[in-house]
């Protein structure tokens, strides 16, 4: 078996930690990111990815460039391979408090949610405590209130039933009171009716006296009046025959008076004026003087004249 030159070794150990670190800082970065992305402490994840990433530009500036001796290449590769592990160890380290904290913080979600949900039902619990004490608070407040409201109108009616036995009272008192005046005016009524019938008999015996006497009286006036008729129809005849006689005169008046002159009439005193002028019926003689006589004798030739009324 050959053997493995010691220096080749390092070298060989060392490219192969080189060319597999990149890829364990991707699977570090992998694991931060998948075990904590967005739970909670979101700063811890931070610095763990940002931890890895420094590994692995370190690592990638400490490749070999120029013209350094392996030595030097490889001491610098294995304390930077070192400081790479002690990084990949607090990621690590860092990704699992990440993870932790991550299921602390879930678990407090969750809590959180238990919490919440407790007290929602505790809420929604309380709300129909409340709901119920509130209905019973209601119905104790409506039974009250039907209870006053029963004791008022049991009051109500109770001094409605007393104003009204009061005032039955009091009509009854009343109509007592007119019941008597009633009884009085109508012992009143009666005795005055009594008294009209009374006045009536005598009225009705006076109107039948006074009817026979009245009736006697018709008779004797009847008969008064068929014996003065009887005196008129006399005096009737008398004055018609009074009458043709003053025609007659009057007939032979006119022509006396018409055969008399002015002349002879002027000569005549005034009373033969006023007998001639009543002769022939001359209106208003009286008033007239002896020339106004003569005037109107003249101008009447037998007829009546019209020098004024009598």
């Amino acid at each position: 078996m050959d053997r493995v030159h010691p220096l080749r070794w390092v070298t060989e150990q060392a490219k192969t930690g080189l060319s597999e670190l990149p890829a364990n800082a991707k699977w570090l970065m992998s694991r931060v990111e998948d075990q904590a992305p967005d739970e909670g402490p979101g700063e811890i994840a931070r610095r763990a990815r940002e931890g890895a990433r420094s590994v692995k530009d370190t690592i990638v500036d400490a490749a070999p460039i120029g013209g350094d001796s392996v030595e030097s290449r490889m001491d610098r590769a294995r304390a930077q391979s070192e400081r790479a592990r002690e990084a990949e160890q607090r990621a690590v380290e860092l990704a699992r408090e990440a993870s932790e904290r991550a299921a602390h913080a879930r678990e407090v979600s969750e809590r959180g949610s238990e919490r919440v949900a407790e007290q929602e039902r505790q809420g929604e619990a309380s709300v129909e405590d409340r709901v119920a004490e509130a209905r019973r608070e209601a119905e104790t407040m409506i039974e009250q209130a039907r209870e006053s409201a029963r004791a008022q109108a049991e009051t109500d009616v109770r001094e409605a039933r007393e104003r009204a036995q009061e005032e039955a009272l009091d009509a009854q008192e009343e109509a007592e009171e007119a019941k008597a005046k009633a009884e009085e005016a109508m012992a009143d009524a009666t005795e005055q009716l009594v008294e009209a019938r009374r006045l009536a008999d005598d009225a009705e015996r006076a109107a039948r006296e006074k009817a026979e006497e009245a009736h006697q009286e018709a008779e004797r006036l009847a008969q008064e009046a068929g014996r003065e008729a009887r005196e008129a129809e006399d005096q009737a005849a008398a004055a018609r025959r009074v009458s043709e006689t003053n025609e007659q005169r009057a007939t032979s008046t006119a022509a006396r008076v018409r055969s008399v002159g002015n002349g002879d009439l002027k000569e005549r005193n005034k009373d033969e004026l006023l007998d001639l002028a009543a002769a022939i019926d001359i209106q208003g003689r009286s008033r007239m003087s002896k020339a106004q006589l003569v005037s109107a004798i003249s101008g009447s030739k037998g007829g009546k004249a019209t020098a004024g009324k009598h």
